[in-house]
């Protein structure tokens, strides 16, 4: 995953700097993210691919893993839609609860 991460972040032409910004951490945690060093929470993953403009599930399988295969292939399929909406309400549900904690914190 942490490949994934490195090579989706060069192709948008961010820099380490850039996305430990945008995550709201420092260079060298996130520098431990991409190089695997570190393990990756949920809402970090859900914040990264935000950023990343991918789905989860993209930096959660491997390429060449036979379950990806199957979802490309199963894509537009109950299921898949239905693991795609419960990614979206928790990403959704994390970005309001971080505001909500931002916004309490100015207050």
């Amino acid at each position: 995953m942490h490949t994934k991460i490195k090579k989706l972040r060069i192709e948008r032409h961010f820099s380490q700097v850039e996305m430990a910004r945008r995550l709201n951490v420092a260079r060298q945690t996130y520098l431990d993210v991409e190089t695997g060093k570190s393990d990756i929470k949920v809402n970090r993953l859900l914040d990264i691919c935000s950023i990343l403009d991918v789905s989860p599930l993209y930096l959660l399988l491997s390429d060449d893993d036979a379950r990806l295969r199957q979802l490309r292939f199963f894509e537009g399929h109950e299921l898949t839609n239905e693991i795609n909406r419960r990614l979206e309400d928790a990403q959704k549900y994390y970005e309001k609860a971080r505001n909500d904690t931002r916004n309490s914190a100015v207050a």
